[in-house]
């Protein structure tokens, strides 16, 4: 064990596995950011980087949460499902959310309202939101919160320029460890120093619910070890040839991947058709579906280790030789059926 020193005048909660003060200087190191920690699971970042906000580094007011919280301002368009309601994870760490504006749309003035009713702090997810929808982008976000001195919490589900964001100004950055690093179920905090130690704090109360074990820390040490993007690159062009020459199937670069174009008049299928056949296999296929009405499917290639990936390449090869049915439309049913 490790004695840390993570604020002044603290006694209780000082001791941490070993195995965490290397990882976070990893991550700070690796995002480029003055500090930044790590927890279990994206909802338990999002869950310590918002009582961080709402308490700072007082020890007492770290005891009392859920309890004695305050108001954290967001988007109504940004209050997501993450496996559970972002508003539920808000609510756990003693929040009370004041969604703004619509699902489809958000005035400035709204958010200045808010702000000015008071607020602990303000919550902005990227990706999020009714494409074509008039949101608040983050540089008004920041500047209208930052304008009345309330921090900013930055919720990045997706792979990101996490770099972008903290240039913009995010006082706290959460991502997700595994599209951000093809590692662990771990959520990650990152930002100001001040308020990255508040988050390490609520270990002092909620956050002990979602402490990082010292096997999560080790494979995420490891994952921050690889060089990824060396790793994508060096993949891709051995991928793509396994698809050439496959009638109504292209290829071009993604983020972290290769990119599937499918010609639904040529291949006989649709990407989605494709994306909804290999729903449930074994090996899980890697694959983002979000631009499948475009035709285009995103195969994962940062994540999965060799022996995974040829067994997601073979499962592709696989269903498009086959008679791929087509999806049930608009869309799968609960059940999977």
């Amino acid at each position: 064990m490790a004695v840390i020193d993570l604020a002044p005048g603290v006694t209780r909660g000082l001791v941490v596995p070993a195995a965490l003060a290397p990882v976070d200087a990893m991550l700070a190191d690796r995002l480029g950011t003055e500090a930044a920690t790590v927890v279990h699971g994206f909802a338990g970042g999002i869950l310590v980087a918002v009582a961080a906000c709402l308490t700072g580094e007082r020890p007492g007011a770290i005891d009392r949460l859920p309890d004695g919280g305050g108001r954290i301002v967001l988007q109504k368009a940004h209050c997501i499902d993450l496996g559970c309601r972002l508003t539920q994870i808000l609510a756990a760490a003693g929040a009370v959310p004041v969604e703004i504006g619509a699902v489809n749309g958000t005035a400035l003035y709204q958010l200045e309202e808010a702000l000015a009713e008071g607020a602990a702090g303000a919550l902005f997810v990227v990706g999020a939101g009714v494409d074509g929808g008039a949101l608040l982008e983050l540089p008004s976000f920041l500047f209208a919160a930052h304008s009345r001195q309330v921090p900013v919490v930055v919720v990045a589900p997706d792979r990101v320029d996490w770099t972008g964001l903290l240039d913009a100004g995010a006082d706290l950055v959460v991502l997700d460890a595994t599209t951000a690093f093809g590692g662990p179920g771990a959520g990650i905090v990152a930002g100001r120093t001040a308020l990255v130690r508040a988050a390490r704090l609520q270990r002092l109360g909620i956050g002990r619910l979602v402490q990082p074990t010292p096997a999560l820390l080790a494979e995420l040490a490891g994952a921050l070890a690889v060089d990824r993007a060396a790793l994508v690159e060096d993949r891709r062009d051995r991928v793509a040839a396994r698809f050439s020459g496959i009638a109504g199937i292209a290829v071009e670069p993604g983020d972290g991947g290769l990119v599937l174009v499918v010609d639904a008049a040529l291949a006989g299928f649709s990407a989605r058709d494709l994306a909804f056949a290999l729903q449930g296999g074994e090996p899980a296929v890697l694959l983002d579906d979000r631009k499948a009405s475009t035709g285009r499917l995103v195969l994962d290639l940062a994540r999965p280790d060799d022996a995974t990936l040829e067994q997601a390449l073979l499962a592709i090869g696989a269903c498009i030789e086959v008679d791929v049915a087509p999806a049930p439309w608009p869309g799968r049913r609960l059940d999977g059926s």
